[in-house]
């Protein structure tokens, strides 16, 4: 009986920790929040980018609703320079950190992509989650550039709130 208590809690226990983060442990690519995912893969996020649904004043100012019709969106933000040889400069040594919630991520996992830009070249990183819960989020991207135009550290402290799904009404 008392091996089979053991086994019993072996496997509860097994079966729960995969959604735990314990502290000093960094998210990665296909870790879970509770219920929610994060995910570097295009084609499991088919969905826009916050700050496209919202546009970062929004997101700066804590006003950004998300509707829930959205379950699958990028939490991406980055960095813009005139040339590739501007971003490649500032983009050397610099450093990056992002925390979701209060739980940071291990960006380097994630990785960036390039793009263009308005005309200029980018580098975001590639941060998307599924399946958020209801209620505010921010999402904190800590960064410092010891290359380029633009020294110093920076920060990006952005906030949204995925609104509730809509109740269908009795009839």
């Amino acid at each position: 009986m008392k091996k089979l208590t053991h086994l019993t809690l072996l496997v509860l226990l097994a079966a729960w920790l995969p959604a735990c983060i314990f502290p000093g442990y960094k998210i990665k690519p296909g870790d879970k929040l509770g219920g929610m995912q994060f995910i570097n893969d295009d084609e499991a996020c088919p969905g826009p980018n916050f700050s496209d649904i919202c546009g970062f004043p929004a997101l700066a100012d804590g006003t950004c609703l998300i509707p829930a019709s959205t379950p699958v969106f990028w939490i991406s933000t980055g960095w813009v320079e005139a040339t590739q040889a501007e971003l490649e400069s500032t983009w050397k040594d610099s450093t990056w950190k992002l925390t979701f919630d209060g739980h940071e991520l291990d960006l380097a996992k994630f990785g960036t992509y390039d793009m263009e830009l308005d005309g200029q070249k980018a580098r975001i990183w590639e941060v998307c989650i599924s399946n958020p819960p209801e209620g505010k989020h921010n999402v904190y991207y800590e960064y410092e550039f010891i290359h380029g135009v633009h020294l110093g550290k920076w920060f990006s402290d952005l906030t949204f709130t995925v609104e509730p799904a809509s109740v269908a009404p009795l009839p």
